[in-house]
């Protein structure tokens, strides 16, 4: 029952014995005899203002309510009764004059605009409250692409705010007003990230338009010089004055008057010099060329290793040096795609800038650290599977030249991966090591220590030597004189200081550690085939005094469950013990041919958002892993318009290699977009 309704109610029943001309004083008695305009200003004048909004709510005199709620001090009540009458003006004034020092009233208002179907409105609350993110949402409900693009980038949402540009960009001709806006925003946003060639790209499109001639052009003065094209952003500084003789002609001068009209970004004084898209979390570490990010690229949306060069360009001699061995190790390792090497994704020499896969499992060096001498079943494994990346880095002609427990990296579940080329050597410059040494004493190969010839030998002699340690829980040689050790004294016995250990182990390491390079394996599939003969269970061992044994990670998973054939072999379903996260695995009923393999590895490069990840490639080419993807499977034929937009750009690159845009392919729908199955449970 309404508090009207009872209110008539009790009235009636306390004016029961009244005379019909007898005038009520109360304004129960009013509401009795329906009189609710003067029953409305008796609670006014008792100072019963919620009341009267209330009486004259019930029959539809909002405009007259108004002024009351505005007294009473209740915004939100104000904005729902001026939307009642129709009076959406005064509802935007109300809004826009609201104090923020009342996040209560905020989040009322704000559903009552949206209540009302006044997303806008609502939208511009949250963002004067700094809601940046709710605005978005709302501004995205009513189709306002290119302001809720603004306000994910206000939240920090570079990565949706990219797409919802790039949505306008599909949604409409390249004329179109709207269309050449989307297009100068997705520049600037781009140009931001250090991304110049795209966002050059963005901008040339902006420039089509007339009302975006300007701006665009002068943006893309400062791309084009930081893409080092000083001759076309001549040529823009020469259409810019021709448009406006007061454009200074100098495209460095256009440029540095963009960058001062820049917003500057926020105070952060701990915060590493790099690109707002990236989203620093934790220091990893640090070395002599820099120091390593744990980050989040917030434009792609996945977690990234930002090496960050700590010395200016150029300032000396040996930063320069420094300089040039970070470009050396970019350019190595950003040629090769294999999944035993951790990933180049990005590089931006003008920022010193190395955007690395990140590896959740750490280093081989922490784990040593945590863990003390592993178990021989997991050294194998990891050799192998580091061999199987030197086998990839060697046939480009690249010899890595560090390799050591810091090198060595391990992804969330547990595969190896060869990172920091920093000290990659390119066979065919034909050089020595004569300014210094290039890499870790304690793994260092004799050539290297003596400045001669550099090849692949000198890395199977620091992977022997970090094999050693991850068997024996030292390095084979402690010094002092560790230069001498490495030049004359043979290793030390791994099964001496392990007891239980096969002979063969020995003899892997002694041939990897050999002092010539001529003695050593003759290629890393060779060493793989020796490592690949170790015994996993120990060989019985001399009895010896008891000891309180150390701790070692579990070297078992659970057993896989066969899900049915695929075209080439059998899927399995695993769960991964150290992450409890479950796995595909594909065992092949042959290995991989050549063809077949170059597929593989490009299929892995396409791995991301919108394609299932290949995890691991086996040594022998026979057993390939996959990510599962959680959420609904559906056809390609059963996606919507939006979700093929989306998928549209992957086809050119899927469909050689044998995944064509077909309608029975199959497709996970997820919550950040459509991912196309390579395989499934």
């Amino acid at each position: 029952m309404s508090r009207l309704t009872s209110s008539r109610k009790q009235a009636s029943c306390y004016h029961s014995g009244m005379d019909e001309d007898q005038r009520p004083t109360t304004v129960d008695a009013l509401l009795a005899k329906s009189d609710y305009v003067a029953a409305a200003r008796r609670a006014e004048a008792e100072g019963d203002l919620r009341r009267a909004i209330e009486i004259l709510e019930h029959i539809w005199r909002f405009a007259d309510a108004l002024p009351l709620a505005l007294k009473l001090g209740d915004a939100p009540w104000a904005i729902r009764l001026a939307l009642d009458a129709q009076d959406v003006s005064e509802a935007q004034r109300i809004a826009e004059t609201m104090s923020l020092e009342r996040p209560d009233q905020i989040e009322r208002a704000t559903e009552v605009l949206v209540s009302r179907g006044q997303y806008e409105m609502a939208a511009q609350l949250h963002a004067r409250a700094g809601r940046h993110q709710q605005a978005a949402d709302l501004l995205q409900r009513c189709g306002r692409w290119l302001a809720a693009a603004e306000h994910l980038q206000q939240a920090g949402r570079l990565l949706e705010a990219g797409q919802l540009y790039e949505r306008v960009l599909a949604e409409h001709a390249p004329s179109d007003r709207e269309a050449a806006q989307a297009a100068y925003r997705l520049g600037r946003l781009l140009g931001r990230m250090g991304r110049h060639r795209e966002a050059a790209k963005a901008l040339q499109r902006a420039a089509r338009d007339q009302e975006c001639l300007v701006p665009a052009l002068r943006r893309l003065c400062q791309e084009l010089l930081a893409l080092d094209l000083p001759l076309a952003a001549q040529e823009i500084a020469r259409r810019l004055h021709a448009i406006d003789p007061e454009t200074p002609l100098s495209p460095t001068a256009i440029a540095e008057q963009v960058s001062a009209s820049e917003e500057p970004p926020p105070d952060d004084p701990d915060r590493p010099a790099v690109p707002r898209r990236f989203r620093i979390l934790r220091i990893l570490g640090s070395g002599s060329l820099g120091r390593v990010y744990h980050a989040h690229d917030e434009l792609l949306g996945r977690s990234v290793a930002l090496k960050l060069l700590s010395v200016g360009v150029g300032a000396s001699d040996q930063e320069g040096q420094a300089w040039e061995r970070l470009l050396r190790e970019s350019l190595a390792a950003a040629r090769l795609r294999h999944p035993h090497i951790v990933a180049v994704h990005e590089l931006m020499p003008e920022n010193g800038i190395l955007v690395l896969e990140h590896m959740e499992g750490g280093t081989l060096a922490d784990r040593l650290a945590r863990e003390g001498p592993l178990p021989p079943s997991v050294v194998r494994r990891m050799a192998l599977e580091v061999l199987a990346g030197l086998a990839e880095a060697h046939s480009h002609g690249i010899v890595h030249r560090d390799i050591k427990p810091a090198n060595i990296l391990f992804d969330g579940l547990g595969n190896a991966k060869l990172g920091d080329f920093g000290a990659a050597h390119l066979l065919d410059f034909g050089q020595t090591q004569t300014h210094g040494f290039v890499g870790t004493l304690s793994y260092l190969s004799p050539e290297q220590i003596s400045g001669g010839p550099i090849g692949p030998a000198a890395d199977f002699y620091a992977l022997g030597a970090t094999l050693f340690h991850a068997l024996a829980g030292r390095a084979p040689f402690l010094g002092p004189d560790l230069v001498a050790q490495h030049l004359s004294e043979p290793p030390p016995s791994v099964c001496k200081l392990r007891p239980g250990l096969s002979s063969m182990f020995d003899a892997v390491l002694r041939r990897a550690m050999a002092k010539s390079p001529s003695e050593r394996f003759a290629s890393a599939h060779d060493m793989a085939r020796a490592i690949s003969a170790w015994p996993i269970a120990p060989v019985p061992a001399p009895p010896s005094p008891p000891t309180v044994p150390k701790p070692s990670a579990p070297d078992t998973a659970m057993p896989p469950v066969f899900l049915g054939h695929s075209p080439r072999g059998r899927i399995f379903l695993l769960q991964e013990p150290r992450v409890q996260r479950k796995i595909l695995r594909e065992e092949l009923n042959a290995p991989l041919s050549p063809l077949a393999l170059e597929q593989i590895r490009a299929l892995a490069a396409l791995g991301g958002p919108h394609v299932q990840r290949i995890l691991t490639l086996s040594p022998d080419l026979q057993v390939i892993t996959y990510e599962i993807i959680e959420g609904e499977t559906i056809s390609l034929a059963a996606a919507t318009a939006e979700e093929r937009a989306v998928l549209d750009r992957l086809w050119p690159a899927l469909s050689p290699l044998g995944f064509p845009p077909e309608p029975e392919r199959r497709l996970v729908r997820t919550s950040a977009g459509p991912v196309i199955l390579l395989v499934s449970a």
